[in-house]
């Protein structure tokens, strides 16, 4: 919105009101279907709460990029520090190194 410069000086206030030219843009509102693409789209082991999660979703290793892997990875072997399970023989994990190699 544009003030005149003169707008509330002695000059305009005896000519009486004067009118302001109020500009509009006409900007599209975009629904949820317009969302944009995420820029940190990756998944974070850490914040999930069981290593069942960790393995259920390490089941999908097929569409990760390496650094998720790995991570889910590490992430999978510090939770069952003091459980005497294999997972180099567990078919998830075995799967995921595989692909991994």
């Amino acid at each position: 919105m544009e003030i005149p410069k003169g707008l509330g000086g002695k000059k305009t206030l005896m000519k009486g009101p004067q009118d302001i030219k109020i500009r509009e843009n006409l900007v599209p509102i975009y629904s949820l279907r317009h969302q944009p693409i995420p820029v940190k789209d990756f998944l974070n082991f850490k914040e999930m709460r069981s290593g069942n999660e960790v393995l259920l979703n390490l089941e999908n290793h097929q569409h990760f990029a390496a650094s998720e892997l790995v991570g889910g990875l590490i992430e999978l072997a510090s939770r069952a520090k003091n459980m005497q399970i294999d997972w180099n023989e567990h078919p998830i994990t075995k799967s995921a190194l595989a692909d991994l190699k």
